[in-house]
């Protein structure tokens, strides 16, 4: 039997609907309890230590704090959750096969781009270092499997759709120049989760995503796949931005491995 931790997120939801196309035996939990079932059992990560992991040989951990700027502004709330949790989890889970984690390029300092699995980890930001702490500890249990990742681009990604919509509609949008990502198809993340899985890989690992480039010029990229006005988007920098609360790494891109 599968876990997957987070089954309402982007990533959680995609890992779900794939191996269930794929016939696998799967829960994919919920913090939700109007959506528990018997395959989505409620589990809230600051509640771990009431959930019964003992039935399930895969999981992966997809649930966390992902919003940045609340990172740095609520450090030990959000260290509750993307640490803490993750500690309890590897304890409770260790007669499982393999537990994956989540991780992120945001460990690096992105001085430069294509980081490698080794290369020395220097957080710029709070999101960061939470991570690179999980990664540590993630490191001290026999089953664990990390995965890092850049910016994951899905079907129901909130802010490319957002940008599609005022544009259809011939509004204006401003999206910053200056704010990097390398965007990683979903396809490919479930694509190298599967991997892991067959292979019972244990370690770090890097889903590769595209070059770095952008938000402004991957809108334009957005607006002229669905034949939009590029005109209508507008360059602005993310340091006029009341929302920035961290510091942004200059690259986010990973070297596949």
């Amino acid at each position: 039997m599968r876990l997957v931790i987070g089954g309402d997120s982007k990533i959680g939801s995609a890992i779900a609907n794939n191996w269930i196309s794929k016939g696998n035996k799967i829960h994919f939990s919920t913090r939700n309890k109007n959506l528990v079932s018997s395959k989505r059992p409620f589990l809230n990560l600051e509640e771990v230590e009431a959930f019964d992991f003992t039935k399930y040989q895969k999981i992966v951990v997809c649930s966390a704090q992902t919003n940045l700027s609340e990172c740095e502004l609520f450090p030990r709330e959000s260290k509750k959750i993307n640490v803490d949790s993750v500690a309890q989890i590897l304890e409770m889970s260790s007669a499982s096969d393999q537990v994956i984690l989540l991780s992120t390029n945001q460990v690096f300092d992105g001085a430069k781009p294509y980081r490698r699995i080794d290369d020395a980890k220097k957080p710029l930001n709070s999101y960061g270092k939470q991570k690179s702490q999980m990664e540590d500890l993630a490191l001290l249990h026999h089953h664990s499997c990390v995965l890092r990742l850049s910016k994951v681009i899905t079907p129901i990604d909130n802010l490319t759709n957002d940008w599609t919509k005022n544009l259809e509609l011939g509004r204006n949008i401003e999206v910053f120049d200056d704010f990097f990502m390398s965007p990683t198809p979903i396809k490919k993340v479930l694509s190298k989760i599967d991997k892991l899985i067959s292979n019972n890989s244990k370690g770090i690992f890097h889903c590769e995503g595209e070059e770095d480039i952008s938000y402004y010029s991957f809108a334009k990229k957005i607006a002229k796949i669905h034949n939009l006005d590029t005109s209508l988007i507008k360059p602005i920098s993310y340091l006029s931005s009341d929302k920035i609360k961290y510091r942004v790494p200059k690259y986010t891109s990973l070297l596949e491995g």
